[in-house]
């Protein structure tokens, strides 16, 4: 493998700046050099940027710098001269296995979606990218996606985080503990949810076991009928709020409206929600589970009760929510931006017998097939045939070496890093 220089440059905000270095980094930079024989170069100025090129055969193309030099300060790097990524990293287009969940509101249609379901039971939910600690206030245990296919079989989404780093997920961060920015499921309601409501950046702020949760559902499949139950009615007021919360009349203070097949709605935390019967969508989000639940059907589905979470809700829940979105279907075949918050963008591609355009860049990409089928080829890796419900996770260090391409018509959901 050939050592290539890198450039090192600080990210400051959206602009690329020059990133001064000197002090404790230059004596690190010493130690790297005489140590660990890491090979670096710099302009020819120590106090300049500088570039590490191998370390253990391996290229390191990203650093993040402790809080000794600045702990707002993450460096990018980009090839001085050109290189084969195919001989810098191992990494395919990677597919996980999926973690299938039981639910009470669950069904069988995920069974559809080639998601392997146990004979019996209700199944409601199939985490498709998941990385996740347990979750206290829920009640979730830990969730760690393996991966299930190339040289990487059998390992975690966790462990490549943690060896490959941002040839992995770009410029992107983990969450503070590490784990992967993003959680993507499909959520099959056979019967409503739970109406329900996320923890806010206020929240978490005074209760720091709870994690942010905000969300995006793109509607895959709709009964005739079937609602998404989205916000307050207008006139609804705080005491009614507090004087419903837990019983049947909670459900009328709720605005229902029709779930469509290929609509799109965001859900920013704060707001109250619920996905109604006969609805199957693609949800995307930040990496929390934290839910609190206000009303949960018991009396209409006769469902074991379960745990509400009443005064979680009500500290919580925003009666005049911001950034609520809902789009209506796509009319004709192209490609529209769904969302972007400061977690995740989000991309519709409709498209008959074509390539898929992905947006360009060198980043991490989440690749989810909603209707049709889909070949990916990427370095090391052509995967034909792709049914409906399966989610690809493209390496940043690939990802413009990547093509998605449809045969017949389909639909394809692009999800990116923030």
């Amino acid at each position: 493998m050939r050592r290539q220089a890198l450039r090192m440059e600080r990210v400051d905000g959206d602009h690329m700046v020059d990133a001064p270095i000197g002090g404790i980094a230059s004596l690190f930079i010493e130690f790297c050099q005489t140590s660990l024989g890491i090979l670096l170069r710099n302009d020819g100025n120590p106090c300049h940027c500088w570039s590490v090129l191998t370390v253990c055969g391996r290229c390191w193309a990203w650093v993040r710098y402790p809080s000794l030099l600045d702990p707002t300060c993450i460096f990018n790097a980009t090839s001085v001269d050109s290189y084969d990524e195919e001989e810098m990293t191992d990494l395919t287009p990677l597919i996980l296995e999926p973690v299938i969940v039981a639910k009470p509101w669950g069904g069988r249609r995920l069974a559809s979606f080639a998601k392997p379901l146990p004979e019996d039971g209700e199944y409601g939910e199939s985490w498709e990218v998941a990385d996740l600690p347990a979750d206290p206030p829920s009640g979730t245990a830990s969730v760690r996606s393996p991966i299930a296919n190339g040289v990487h079989a059998g390992t975690t989404l966790r462990s490549l985080i943690e060896t490959y780093g941002p040839q992995l997920l770009g410029s992107a961060p983990t969450t503070a503990s590490g784990d992967f920015p993003l959680l993507v499921k499909l959520l099959d309601a056979h019967e409503p949810l739970s109406v329900q409501v996320h923890p806010t950046r206020e929240y978490v702020a005074v209760h720091p076991e709870s994690r942010l949760k905000t969300e995006s559902w793109y509607v895959i499949e709709a009964d005739s009928g079937a609602v998404i139950y989205k916000g307050f009615k207008p006139g609804v007021r705080d005491g009614d709020v507090r004087s419903a919360a837990g019983t049947q009349a909670f459900v009328e203070l709720v605005q229902d409206v029709p779930a469509v097949r290929g609509e799109f709605h965001h859900l920013p935390a704060g707001i109250i929600h619920a996905l109604g019967a006969g609805v199957l969508v693609a949800e995307t989000q930040t990496p929390s589970d934290t839910t609190f639940r206000m009303y949960d059907w018991t009396e209409e589905y006769g469902r074991t009760p379960r745990t509400l979470h009443i005064e979680e809700g009500l500290e919580t829940i925003d009666m005049d929510p911001i950034g609520a979105v809902a789009l209506y279907p796509m009319e004709e075949e192209g490609d529209r931006l769904l969302i972007v918050t400061d977690h995740y963008w989000q991309r519709e591609h409709r498209v008959a017998d074509g390539p898929v355009r992905l947006r360009p860049g060198r980043e991490l990409r989440v690749v989810m097939v909603v209707c049709g089928c889909a070949s990916v080829s990427g370095p090391g890796r052509t995967m034909t045939d792709i049914p409906k419900g399966t989610t690809v996770v493209i390496p940043a260090v690939i990802a413009e070496a990547v093509t998605v391409e449809v045969s017949g018509k389909a639909t394809v959901l692009e999800t990116g890093l923030v």
